[in-house]
């Protein structure tokens, strides 16, 4: 592999103060052992930041292939003092990258992508190890950030945020999860008590309850704690249960208790007296689901299936195929859940072969346990599913259909698309009295589409949520545009928002003036915004 420069800038002095930097020029190289050491950040103990910028390229093929080979960027530093670090890395496109404390076993960060942020804890004397690698070329800049303990060495402030999950079905579990954060690294470890408290929800018939010590080894400033949920088939309200933090080590309790919400999703649901379970193995056997067929009023529906590979077909994988064509225009959410992962598919552009593209599973395709896409369906649109797995899987489908027909009452649409803001955004059943509030400012022109969308997205019920960029942006998909995020428009948004040149709202903006969401507006009979009037 031919050898290439490696250019260490000067930071400017926008960074923080009493940081010291350093310019010099290195040679990376392809070993771990050999690794490149960085002379600035090398015996350091004093608060310093380092930017790196370079380059991979491979130079050949590997053996036996055609593929071009690996180029290899290794360099390490070893701090004389403890601290903090912080790593900043961006390519110019997806790159493999990695960290690893005392050794090459990159037990901090092993990445593959074009941006890498990582904070972690480094003792005196541990070998801090960085490496960059692609077959492709790649021009990169790591960013290195030593903060010496002295500078950290107040306790870490611990805090929890609430959650929620749908309960799913009688039988089935389902983890809510929980995370737990430091604002900071500490060099110690931090430890606190976590424990369920029965509100009401009742621990052992809604949820299993959780009593444990979370333990923060040093470096680490995030942990996630699941609480299983036990799904039943009961019409019930939505339980709460609480948690709360106790007997910190190291660390003060910023956020001493919060809520977990098991939502309920069995209100109004047609469960089918029998449902075909057996494997359908070709589109000409999928099987009809007489529920939904014909559809044209608002209808919930669930049931219950297994991919059970035991044919004689082919002999290789169980497939489920099934499908319905509704009489009207409507808005369709399809919930598949199973307790392991499967590969579940939805289209609407004709029945295929599972290993089609997203031009015929335009809605859904590919491995997940859990699959939850609302999209909107024209009059006489087939809807095609399909779960397929090597191994026996139990699912649960549910699928809830509201029309946005024409032919329906003005009354009607204004309640499906507020109902929809409310799923589709907050997750949750439009309650009575928001559902009224927002049917009378339709009517009476006292808001738009526009008005309505924003508003779910600025609410504090949303933001309380704490969603990450990649859900926003699905949400964001399927409610403003009535459709799944196609690959390179969820790269996009998703980049945009993480690397700060475009915030929630800008985005959201920027949906809501698209032809899309127009349209979608358009079927239910609601001014998009104040200049459609």
């Amino acid at each position: 592999m031919m050898r290439k420069k490696m250019f260490l800038s000067m930071v400017l002095a926008a960074f923080l103060v009493n940081s010291s930097f350093a310019t010099t020029e290195s040679e990376p190289n392809d070993e771990c052992l050999g690794g490149n050491i960085v002379s600035e950040l090398e015996g350091v103990y004093t608060h310093t930041t380092a930017i790196f910028k370079g380059e991979t390229r491979s130079k050949g093929l590997e053996p036996g292939t055609n593929k071009p080979d690996y180029d290899r960027d290794y360099f390490d530093f070893t701090p004389a003092k403890d601290g903090i670090i912080k790593v900043k890395f961006n390519s110019t496109g997806f790159t493999n990258f990695f960290i690893g404390v005392p050794t090459c076993r990159w037990n901090i960060t092993s990445h593959f992508g074009s941006q890498v942020d990582s904070l972690f804890y480094a003792k005196a004397g541990e070998r801090v190890n960085i490496l960059a690698m692609c077959r492709h070329p790649r021009n990169y800049q790591t960013q290195i950030e030593y903060i010496p303990i002295k500078e950290s060495d107040s306790k870490p402030k611990v805090s929890i945020k609430k959650a929620f999950v749908t309960e799913g079905d009688g039988g089935m579990k389902r983890d809510m999860i929980f995370t737990i954060s430091l604002d900071k690294p500490s060099s110690s470890y931090v430890g606190v008590e976590f424990k369920t408290y029965d509100i009401g929800a009742k621990a052992g018939k809604d949820y299993e309850s959780v009593d444990k010590r979370v333990v923060f080894s040093p470096g680490e400033v995030k942990k996630e704690v699941a609480v299983p949920v036990i799904g039943d088939d009961e019409k019930e309200q939505n339980e709460v249960f609480e948690v709360k933090l106790e007997k910190p080590l190291n660390a003060d309790i910023v956020t001493k208790s919060v809520s977990g919400m098991i939502i309920d999703d069995d209100k109004g649901y047609v469960i089918p007296s029998s449902f075909d379970i057996e494997p359908n193995n070709d589109c000409a056997s999928s099987e009809l689901i007489s529920e939904l067929e014909g559809v044209d009023k608002p209808i919930k529906f669930k049931a219950k299936g297994v991919v059970d590979p035991t044919y004689e077909d082919d002999g290789e994988e169980g497939r489920d195929y099934y499908h319905f064509t509704p009489a009207v225009d409507g808005n369709i959410t399809i919930e598949l859940d199973s307790k392991r992962a499967t590969w579940f598919t939805i289209g609407t552009k004709g029945c295929a072969l599972p290993w089609e593209g997203d031009r015929i599973w335009n809605i859904q395709r590919g491995t997940t346990a859990n699959v939850n896409k609302s999209f909107i369906v024209k009059k006489g649109e087939r809807v095609d599913i399909l779960a397929l797995s090597y191994d026996r899987k139990e699912y649960a489908l549910k699928v809830e259909f509201t029309p946005i027909s024409k032919a329906l009452e003005p009354k009607d649409n204004l309640q499906a698309f507020i109902e929809r803001l409310y799923k589709e955004i907050l997750k949750r059943d439009a309650d009575e009295e928001g559902l009224e509030y927002w049917e009378k400012r339709l009517k009476e022109g006292d808001a738009t589409a526009e008005d309505l969308a924003r508003y779910f997205f600025d609410s504090k019920e949303f933001k309380s949520q704490n969603i990450s960029d990649e859900e926003f942006v699905n949400r964001a998909y399927e409610t403003l545009l009535g459709r799944s995020p196609d690959k390179e428009g969820y790269d996009f948004w998703v980049n945009k928002l993480k690397s700060g040149s475009l915030d929630r709202d800008k985005v959201v903006d920027m949906f809501i003036d698209s032809p899309e969401f127009r349209a979608i507006a358009k079927k239910y009979g609601i001014k998009a915004n104040r200049l459609s009037y």
